[in-house]
């Protein structure tokens, strides 16, 4: 009996070592949800909920598409105001609304939308990012967690924060390149559920953009769906543009 307990005393020593670097902190959130495994067997995703910006009563239905390596698009449609769209077929950023018309990302825009449409950048976040520092612990709601300061290889640094208690990362902010400049963007995370054979995934997102809050909350997931043919490539707008 002594033997166990000094072997599970001695594994949490070593877990609390392990989580005193940022690397460790990042490859902690992978094993508390999931594992590399089961995160290997997901090639797509598809995602289906609400959008809504409470101060301005505006609400849409939200539906996402995700796969390998980096492809993702998203469509909301908005009552009064029609369908936005905004994704990559992994060479390609762009996005489409009747108020902005198209547009194509260039630069550092682009960039950050091919890393952000990663399929696996839970787990292959070295091939993303130069390092992962740990930059101590602070209060999240309430509840202390690991803040962990990510350098991409091209782009500006982003700040994400892990829960102490439970590996899941809670909050994340960066600056993001737009055509209107430089936009602070936090985004609070929550609502992990197990889907896809056992990864838990957040369902909620609160994002705070240049002072307007945007919640997002997802109804459904599905993993390795059989998505349309047509799931990432961009409108026939968007296409003139690249001609």
């Amino acid at each position: 009996m002594k033997k166990i307990l000094c072997a599970a005393l001695l594994a949490t020593l070593l877990t609390a070592a392990d989580l005193k670097t940022g690397d460790a902190v990042l490859d902690h959130y992978v094993e508390a949800t999931g594992g590399d495994a089961a995160y290997a067997k997901i090639h797509n995703m598809l995602m289906k909920g609400n959008m809504s910006m409470p101060a301005m009563g505006i609400k849409g239905a939200v539906t996402i598409y995700a796969a390998e390596p980096n492809k993702s698009s998203m469509s909301t449609n908005i009552a009064g105001v029609g369908k936005i769209t905004e994704g990559t077929d992994g060479s390609i950023a762009w996005s489409f609304s009747a108020m902005q018309g198209p547009q194509l990302k260039k630069g550092e825009e682009l960039e950050d939308s091919l890393r952000e449409a990663h399929f696996h950048k839970e787990n292959d976040w070295r091939s993303l990012y130069t390092s992962a520092v740990l930059d101590g612990v602070e209060d999240v709601d309430g509840k202390p967690a690991y803040k962990v300061t990510l350098t991409p290889k091209t782009g500006k640094p982003q700040t994400e924060y892990y829960d102490q208690a439970t590996g899941y990362m809670v909050r994340m902010q960066s600056v993001r390149k737009t055509p209107l400049g430089d936009i602070p963007v936090d985004v609070a995370i929550s609502g992990y559920r197990k889907e896809c054979g056992g990864v838990l995934l957040p369902h909620s997102m609160v994002q705070t953009v240049a002072g307007q809050k945007i919640e997002l909350q997802m109804d459904s997931i599905a993993c390795n769906a059989d998505l349309p043919a047509d799931a990432f490539e961009p409108p026939a707008e968007v296409k003139a543009l690249i001609k």
